[in-house]
């Protein structure tokens, strides 16, 4: 094969990887590049707000209460509250989950909630354990 026709082909090669490359960004810039597993309109976010009866039998906020949100695939989110009593966890995937709050000298509370929106606000009240 004669020089001028290697140097031919491989600018061929060259301009033809380039315009595939080329095409492959252009792609992911219009929107037609891999998509993310929960979009925008597929995931929520809730708030929990977490609260217990104080000695004088007013709901007060639970600071520091582990709270665990299993989501609808399986996968386990824990946090804890803050001192007003709130956490937020974002981006759970819609459907059902299960909420667990965990508190020293509170009793374990348990509760399934419905994921339908991109935001939802629940109040849990944790009962105190009673002394044996």
């Amino acid at each position: 094969m004669h020089p001028r026709e290697r140097t031919w082909i491989s600018r061929r090669v060259m301009v033809f990887l380039l315009l595939g490359i080329i095409a492959i960004g252009l792609g992911s810039a219009f929107g037609q590049g891999e998509k993310p597993a929960t979009s925008e309109e597929e995931s929520s976010d809730i708030i929990l707000v977490v609260k217990g009866k104080n000695s004088g039998g007013e709901l007060a906020a639970l600071g520091g209460a582990v709270v665990n949100v299993f989501d609808s695939r399986g996968k386990q989110h824990q946090q804890k509250t803050t001192t007003n009593g709130r956490t937020i966890i974002k981006d759970l995937p819609r459907g059902k989950v299960r909420v667990q709050v965990i508190a020293p000298e509170w009793e374990l509370f348990g509760q399934d909630y419905d994921l339908t929106q991109k935001k939802h606000e629940f109040s849990i009240e944790m009962e105190k354990r009673k002394s044996e």
